[in-house]
């Protein structure tokens, strides 16, 4: 099945935001991340500044068509906000500013790790990636699209179709979405034609056997009947010699 992306083959989504945020958050560190020891927790502005970081390298990587050490960047980026992303908004340590701009960041690389494993076919993990994309941005419209061709590729027809269908709602120029959408339909309808004609079949070979059933019956009726009729034929021919004087047979 098709796993046409949206968005340019070289290029990840590098500008993906679920809101515009006006902060500008820094670093007082200009050190590039260690892709080998990403620390797991850090404060939030350096956690913020190395995840973008590791955003970059990973764009870098993936315009180098180096997946596998992209994929590392962006999931060593993830796991730098998760701590953070799981406090469920802003706090006295975070303003409203810096914790949509995570957001928009944390977005971003889920964007772009679900476009590598949309890339490698892994199409499990492609919707646990969007799942989490469209937690923080339910109409994206990439987040969709990617999760209707996984849905498409597990034979998950009607919800690929739904996904689809929203994607195209969205984004009615968005023509790889409408590809998908009608590759999708078609494959349901022929589905249901399949389905249709099975059922067909079925009742077509239980009629065959209702039409054997009556010649059977038919045929033993008539063994009965011509039976019967040489029964009383002979008590006929038997009291007419009777009648006649004649012995019996």
């Amino acid at each position: 099945m098709s796993s046409t992306e949206t968005e340019d083959d070289t290029m990840p989504d590098l500008e993906s935001s679920v809101v515009n945020s006006s902060s500008n958050v820094g670093s007082d560190s200009d050190d590039e991340p260690s892709i080998d020891n990403a620390p797991s927790v850090l404060p939030f502005v350096e956690c913020l500044s190395k995840a973008a970081s590791f955003k970059e390298a990973g764009n870098t990587a993936f315009k180098s068509k180096d997946l596998s050490l992209a994929q590392k960047c962006y999931q060593d980026g993830i796991d730098l906000l998760l701590p953070h992303r799981d406090l469920g908004g802003p706090s006295d340590e975070v303003s409203a500013e810096q914790y949509t701009e995570m957001i928009n960041t944390y977005v971003g690389v889920q964007g772009n790790l679900c476009l590598i494993l949309l890339k490698q076919e892994s199409w499990s993990e492609v919707l646990k990636s969007v799942v989490e994309v469209l937690k923080h941005d339910a109409q994206n419209v990439k987040a969709l699209y990617r999760r209707g061709v996984a849905l498409h590729n597990l034979n998950c027809l009607e919800e690929s179709k739904q996904a689809l269908a929203q994607a195209v709602e969205l984004d009615p120029a968005n023509t790889p979405a409408k590809k998908e959408l009608l590759a999708v339909a078609k494959e349901i309808k022929a589905k249901k034609q399949k389905e249709k004609s099975a059922l067909a079949g079925a009742f077509s070979s239980g009629s065959m056997y209702d039409d054997k059933e009556k010649e059977r019956e038919r045929k033993m009726r008539a063994a009965r009947e011509a039976e019967e009729k040489l029964q009383d034929d002979y008590v006929k021919a038997k009291l007419k010699r009777r009648q006649e004087g004649k012995d019996e047979q």
